[in-house]
């Protein structure tokens, strides 16, 4: 076991991260139980271990989870850059990851 977490977003952590207010807070709608309440981008839209299945051996395949980590990690760098409208042109593509899986 390497202690990865176990909980894996739905919707990244830095996009989350958008709607917060200053005490780092966001509001939430829960569609099962049909309510609304205060938490934060860690305990919002996730499951648990929803990108790393269980291999024939029972250990975790973590293919995936590695390869959303760094995608998401290229889009959090560029995602200001978004935000402020500056063309994705303009963005230095030699510095990103290599997300491709080979």
């Amino acid at each position: 076991m390497n202690g990865r977490t176990k909980r894996q977003h739905i919707v990244p952590l830095f996009y989350l991260r958008q709607f917060t207010k200053a005490d780092g807070e966001l509001w939430t709608y829960d569609c099962v139980s049909d309510s609304v309440r205060k938490s934060t981008p860690e305990k919002t839209a996730y499951e648990t271990n929803i990108y790393t299945p269980l291999g024939e051996d029972g250990s975790r395949i973590e293919i995936i989870e590695d390869a959303l980590s760094k995608i998401e990690s290229d889009a959090a760098l560029m995602y200001p850059d978004l935000l402020s409208f500056r063309k994705l042109s303009d963005w230095p593509a030699a510095g990103l990851s290599d997300t491709r899986l080979s």
